[in-house]
């Protein structure tokens, strides 16, 4: 090969060795060598035969976990500059999202894993009668454990509170979490909000005017961990005061109480978050999703109340 010159690759679609035209199951056997299938990754070997796969026959979904996939907030305008960075956001999504169904129908729930398997599978060309300018929608599932709907169900949220949030003058972002339990059940959910309930509607709240909320959970291997997040509209929030009402409350189940200052952006993205980041769920073990998506499934994780409700 001369220097500089080009080398065509081979199609990798197609095995490197040409099919024979024999009706003899023996005489195709016998003219695939071993050496030939090491180099064509489209062949396999399942139960002694040698059986063609397609191109999208990559290991399981349930491996990718390990990958080091991270979650990544960025602006519109940095995104339309750098098309190939929101490509890869949207492929690890993806990624994440067949994770979690590949582990949804490893515990025998395959309906929910037909549903994120067909989200974003389908795409509706709609075309402007005046502009001509052109635009696709994919199918969407909706459901608040699908990594790629999460995404824009995070943005409508978004686009719902931020007009609020930027009326007045001294917000405040609070969090209030409780002792980690070690099974997660849709009774100690609703218990959790009836004690947000009970805080909001006692004397010490009396001068929050209204607010949203959002609740979360994470699991890292010690137990469930269930936490709100709130943006509440009010001059002075006093956080001692704030943790012994919630641990009256609560009936010492209450454990931090953060109380801050909410004028920085950052504590609007914190309320319009997820119940659990994408990255997170797909690495859980498929028990541990199951039992999250059951005890969420007739559960609402945002609100408003007050002037807002």
């Amino acid at each position: 090969r001369s220097p500089g010159s080009i080398q065509p690759l081979s199609n990798p679609i197609q095995p490197e060795a040409p099919c024979q035209s024999s009706n003899d199951p023996q005489e195709l056997e016998d003219s695939w060598q071993e050496e030939d299938l090491d180099r064509s990754p489209n062949y396999r070997n399942l139960d002694g035969n040698y059986m063609p796969v397609v191109r999208f026959d990559l290991p399981s979904p349930i491996q990718l976990e390990t990958r080091g996939v991270t979650g990544q907030t960025v602006s519109k305008s940095w995104a339309a500059d750098h098309p190939e960075t929101q490509a890869s956001f949207w492929s690890n999504h993806t990624i994440q999202k067949m994770t979690v169904a590949a582990k949804l129908r490893e515990t025998g729930d395959i309906v929910r894993a037909q549903t994120l398997e067909a989200c974003h599978s389908t795409w509706t060309r709609a075309t402007c009668g005046d502009c001509g300018r052109v635009q696709t929608f994919p199918n969407r599932c909706d459901s608040f454990f699908c990594p790629e709907c999460q995404t824009r169900l995070a943005h409508e949220r978004e686009k719902s509170i931020s007009w609020w949030a930027a009326e007045i003058s001294q917000p405040k972002f609070i969090t209030l979490t409780c002792k980690n339990i070690p099974e997660l059940t849709i009774d100690h959910i609703v218990e959790f909000k009836g004690w947000w309930t009970r805080l909001r509607h006692r004397s010490f709240a009396k001068n929050w005017r209204g607010g949203f909320y959002s609740l979360e959970v994470t699991n890292r291997g010690r137990g469930w961990h269930l936490h709100i997040h709130a943006l509440v509209d009010a001059h002075w929030i006093d956080a001692p005061g704030l943790a012994r009402e919630w641990d009256s409350v609560t009936r010492g189940c209450g454990h931090i109480v953060k109380v801050k200052d909410a004028r920085g952006k950052e504590y609007l993205d914190r309320v319009k978050s997820y119940i659990v980041k994408p990255e997170e769920l797909a690495a859980w073990p498929a028990e541990r999703i199951k039992t999250f998506v059951h005890a969420f499934s007739e559960v609402r994780t945002f609100g408003v109340f007050g002037s807002l409700y």
